[in-house]
């Protein structure tokens, strides 16, 4: 079975996030991740545990940040991964 290595992606997907400029850009770098979990058969259980275990990550990150710009960027896509995770059959239109 294939895992998604947390500090890896988290790592990646950080920097990207930094770089970011505003929801759209956070929205693509969030879809674009679960994407490729999903292009590499990680199972649907194993990414909606990396889901929330990155949802919980963001969201600190944003209070940790709560003076500078990152954490808006971080707010964006604490937003949509919330959004995703609580989206019933949310694995279905992410293969579209």
């Amino acid at each position: 079975m294939i895992r998604i290595v947390f500090d890896k992606e988290t790592k990646a997907m950080l920097i990207e996030l930094k770089n970011a400029n505003g929801y759209l850009d956070c929205e693509n770098i969030i879809l674009k991740n679960l994407k490729k979990h999903d292009n590499n058969r990680v199972s649907i259980i194993a990414i909606e545990s990396y889901l929330r275990k990155l949802l919980k990550y963001i969201e600190d990150k944003a209070v940790i940040n709560k003076d500078n710009t990152e954490c808006e960027n971080y707010t964006y896509a604490a937003s949509l991964l919330r959004s995703i995770i609580e989206t019933p059959y949310w694995d279905r239109w992410i293969k579209k």
